[in-house]
This record gives C-alpha cells, structure tokens and sequence, in this order.
C-alpha cells in the first residue's frame, strides 16, 4: 500500500481484503465497555485497534507500515506508533530516501510536532550512514569545509561525497522552512534544534555562518538566530570564558554591524557581546563596543530612548569594570527612567 495519507485513499480496514486476516486488539481507553469513554470516531478507534493487532503479533510487513501511517494521521503526537514505525521500518530494510520522502509530507501540517523532528532527525542518520558518512560526530571533517562565499550557492551544494550533499539539502530545506513567510514561523524551536544536531553530527560548520546572517538581516529579533551563532562559534561545545581573540574579534565586528543598522534594541545581541568579552568583567577589553554604545547613547533622543537600554548598560558595566562608581551610578540612574519596568 502507499504512503499517501488523502482521506479519499484510507480504505475501511474492517472491510479491505488486505487486512482480513487481523482482529483489531482495543486498549482500555477504546473499549465500548468502559464507562464514561472518550467519544473518539470510527476511523480513530479503528486504526488503533489494527496498530495494536500488528504490535502484539510483533508484524513486520507493508501493511504494519500504513497502520501506523493511519494512526500517525489520526494522531501525530501518538509516540507509539512512531517508535513501531521505526521498528517496521528497520525490519522491511526500507531507505532512509524513502521515509525522508514522507516526512517531509507531514512536516508542514505539524511544525510544532515534536514526534515529526524527532523522526526526522532519526532519517538523517540513518541516511548519513547508508551513504558511508561518519559514524560519529567529527568536530570538523576534513572533506566538509565550505567557504562562507559558497554559502547559497547551488554548485557548491551539489558537490562533496554523497552524504554531504543529502546534509547539505536537508539544510537548504530547513532555511527554507524558516525563512517561509507563509509559515510565520522563523523561531520554531524544533527546527533550530534539529539544524543544531545536524551540523554538529556532520562537522559542517562553516555555511552556517552565512545561514544565520541572512537569518538576522531578515529578522534582527530572532534570538534563536543569536543563539545559533553562539553555538556555531562555540561548535556546539559548553562555553569557558571568552572567545579566541581572533574568533571573538570577528564576531564582535558582525555583532556591531547589525546593531547600528537595526535601531530596534534587542538584548540577544547585547547579550552576545558580553559573552564574546567574557562577561562584564571583560566588557573594558573591547573599547570599539564601548564606543557604539555611546554614539547610540549620545545620539538625538537617545536618552530618552528605550532602545538605547541596552548601550546604557553597557557603559554602566564599562564604568563599573574601571572602578568609575559614580559614572556607573549616573548610567543606573538614566537607565531607570528610561527602563522603568526593570
């Protein structure tokens, strides 16, 4: 059977010859019996009946693989089915090529589905394998390094050993899902988390940075953007102290350049800054920084401005950080006017 999932092509399973030879088994929640049951329909009570015939015969066939294609369309949160899926799907030796396919299907009706990425993310590394990529994750494999001017390009994308590009194209699909305007979608945390893991499990770190610059210039407030840049700066590892020089003052520069051309504040990038210096210990160690907050500070209505809070407390930590007491408490005190909820 196929893996379409149109309403006009689910058979009754009752009535279709295919599935003749199972007795539907109902858990608890589903038997008529019980009293004060929840009002499921037909087709609900139906498919599940049939999951759990296949599951408790332990049945690995083309059949057990539409059941919980059936259930997963009544109910796309049911754990279960997925993880009976996966069994199905491992047993029947079917390609990671095959259920990408219809994952893909399912992700736009269900963005926000936890079971949807988490299958997904299982399809990509079963695919990775089946095209002898690495089994493990490489902080940087040799064979991976795109420059940040082949970002976007569709050559690039299309060269490097089979696995690289399937990673590469599952990639594109994921900017592409979070830059859809149709989709509204450009924070979904499914989606940053799933990109994450994919780059960090295939040590294809340097098209990110690109990726997340067209991901801020779009939108300067998505702080899921500011964090995914930490995390590629980082390569995913736990942070100690601040960035190498070279490192740091690369991303310090890219961090400034977008806060002076969007004039909206937003404290991710703010927050960038001070875990690129080491926090506000450090924030004396970057005067460039000091001196962005104070244009933004000084400029017409910039201290009355709410979006000056941010630069305001920056120079309050710069002044704190040269023992300027007094100067500190000045910043503190514009601060409180202008930031009265905090």
């Amino acid at each position: 059977m196929s893996d379409s999932s149109s309403e006009e092509e689910r058979p009754i399973l009752s009535e279709h010859p295919d599935f003749a030879d199972l007795k539907p088994v109902f858990p608890a929640d589903l038997d008529k019996n019980v009293p004060a049951r929840i009002k499921y329909s037909s087709q609900f009570v139906e498919s599940h009946g049939y999951l759990h015939a296949v599951m408790h015969a332990k049945e690995i066939s083309e059949r057990a693989l539409t059941i919980t294609q059936y259930v997963i369309d009544d109910n796309a949160a049911n754990y279960t089915a997925w993880h009976y899926r996966r069994v199905v799907v491992e047993g029947l030796s079917r390609s990671a090529r095959q259920e990408m396919a219809w994952i893909l299907s399912m992700a736009e009706d269900n963005p926000k589905n936890y079971q949807i990425w988490q299958h997904r993310r299982w399809c990509m590394e079963r695919l990775i394998i089946e095209l002898d990529g690495p089994s493990e994750n490489p902080l940087e494999h040799p064979a991976s390094s795109t420059s940040e001017a082949d970002c976007g390009n569709q050559d690039a994308a299309a060269t490097g050993a089979p696995w690289q590009v399937a990673v590469r194209t599952e990639l594109e699909l994921l900017e592409a899902f979070l830059l859809n305007p149709d989709m509204e979608d450009a924070k979904n945390y499914h989606a940053w988390s799933h990109r994450q893991w994919l780059v960090k499990r295939s040590g294809m770190w340097e098209q990110e940075h690109a990726f997340v610059d067209r991901i801020l210039q779009s939108d300067f407030l998505n702080n899921s953007g500011w964090n995914h840049k930490w995390f590629i700066l980082w390569k995913g590892d736990v942070c100690q102290g601040p960035l190498p020089k070279d490192v740091g003052t690369r991303a310090i520069d890219w961090a400034l350049q977008l806060i002076l051309k969007h004039p909206q504040a937003n404290e991710s990038a703010w927050s960038f800054l001070l875990g690129c210096v080491g926090g506000a210990q450090g924030v004396i160690r970057v005067p460039e920084i000091e001196k962005v907050s104070l244009s933004i500070v000084e400029a017409p209505g910039g201290k009355e401005s709410l979006d000056s809070r941010f630069a305001m407390e920056w120079l309050a930590y710069c002044a704190q950080a040269r023992g300027e007491t007094e100067q500190a408490k000045n910043w503190y005190s514009l601060l409180a006017n202008v930031d009265k909820i905090r």
